[in-house]
């Protein structure tokens, strides 16, 4: 099914671009028509066999219009940038070395080490296309008014719990938002989707008490979200002193 036609018929998310690549090309009926009878686990087989043509085929233009009508229909998107990025430019060297693969379960990093042994060669030319039309998409839609959402699909390999999305917010402002619309795209905005708005989402008297209260203005820089002096948790505050205990305990734990 096209895009804008799920869009249309109320569908309403998208997550990792799926089904953008395709509308963003210049050959999406073709590929769609190829998957017309087919399901479960071929039509899976078949849709990633397709991928490396709908990336070669991207249009900006198509993109474009895709997007104007997109935005119409309300349809919110999750990119998880960090996720195509992780598999387009992670190495076997970046992993071994990250200090926050000690905070991970045993059994957390031998699934990542058998998808990582498990890729391709292939598979990293893949990747790195998926990489670069991820990001141009996520642009042309942002530009477009398409409602956007922070995601970050973790645990998978390479998108470690919490820092991965500091790290979506990131790519967010490099694909064109400003650290403002990144900072709602993780707050305010996945709250009003939810529902939950009136109690969630910003900092206002009434709301619940939970807040990430930063040393430096993420407005003025993204990267200052990772700069957290301290965590309130439903009325419980847990100083910089706090965190770093909690994390020094994980740790401790896995390598026991």
């Amino acid at each position: 099914m096209p895009l804008l036609v799920a869009a249309k018929a109320d569908q309403r998310t998208a997550e990792h671009l799926m089904q953008a690549y395709e509308a963003c090309s210049s050959v999406e009926r073709v590929l769609l028509d190829e998957r017309r009878t087919l399901e479960g686990n071929a039509l899976v087989a078949k849709r990633d066999a397709q991928e490396a043509r709908a990336l070669e085929a991207f249009a900006p233009d198509t993109c474009a219009r895709v997007g104007k009508a997109l935005a119409a229909t309300g349809l919110v998107q999750v990119p998880t940038l960090v996720l195509a990025q992780e598999d387009a430019t992670g190495s076997k060297e970046s992993r071994a070395g990250d200090p926050r693969w000690r905070y991970l379960r045993a059994d957390e990093r031998a699934r990542w080490e058998r998808i990582w042994a498990g890729l391709a060669a292939e598979d990293d030319q893949l990747s790195r296309q998926r990489w670069e039309v991820s990001r141009r998409i996520t642009s042309v839609f942002h530009d477009a008014n398409v409602p956007i959402l922070a995601g970050t699909d973790t645990p998978m390999p390479g998108n470690y719990p919490g820092y991965s999305l500091h790290d979506e917010l990131a790519l967010l402002v490099e694909s064109g938002f400003t650290p403002v619309e990144a900072l709602r795209a993780a707050t305010l905005a996945p709250a009003k989707f939810l529902g939950i708005d009136g109690k969630s989402g910003s900092v206002a008297v009434g709301k619940r008490a939970d807040l990430v209260l930063l040393d430096a203005d993420p407005a003025r820089d993204i990267r200052n979200t990772r700069r957290i002096d301290a965590v309130l948790i439903d009325g419980r505050l847990l100083r910089r002193t706090d965190l770093d205990a909690i994390l020094r305990e994980a740790a401790a734990l896995q390598a026991q």
